[in-house]
């Protein structure tokens, strides 16, 4: 996960709509993708941002020391993830349920049943963009 290096404060003075493409890489940094630029056709220099929120999650964010980016968020599995199945991260959001998006709270998924259904857009334009 790679993108514009950003402060805390700018990123949290922001809408949780305009914040969508944003990922904490330490105390002082926040990697941004601005969102016209979010989607896999606009920008695939990674794909960390398609990962979707779900727990149990199968994959967790790593710091990584790109050789081209410097310090980034790279995706690492937790589990054996199958073929076809999502890759989904806990986002770990903090903070008192009305600062949170609405779909965070119960952890669970746009799917609200704990479990993923097969590839989110996302992914599946990834998917067929290899193809």
């Amino acid at each position: 996960y790679n993108g514009l290096r950003c402060t805390h404060e700018e990123v949290n003075a922001r809408d949780w709509a305009a914040a969508q493409a944003t990922m904490t890489l330490d105390a002082e940094t926040v990697l941004d993708i601005p969102l016209e630029l979010a989607s896999v056709t606009a920008f695939c220099a990674s794909l960390g941002h398609k990962a979707n929120h779900l727990l149990p999650n199968n994959a967790k964010y790593d710091v990584f020391d790109h050789p081209r980016f410097g310090l980034i968020k790279a995706i690492r599995a937790v589990r054996d993830i199958e073929p076809g199945e999502e890759v989904c991260c806990d986002y770990g959001y903090d903070g008192s349920k009305e600062d949170l998006p609405c779909w965070y709270d119960d952890g669970r998924g746009s799917q609200g049943n704990g479990e993923p259904s097969g590839l989110s857009q996302g992914w599946r334009s990834v998917a067929q963009s290899f193809a």
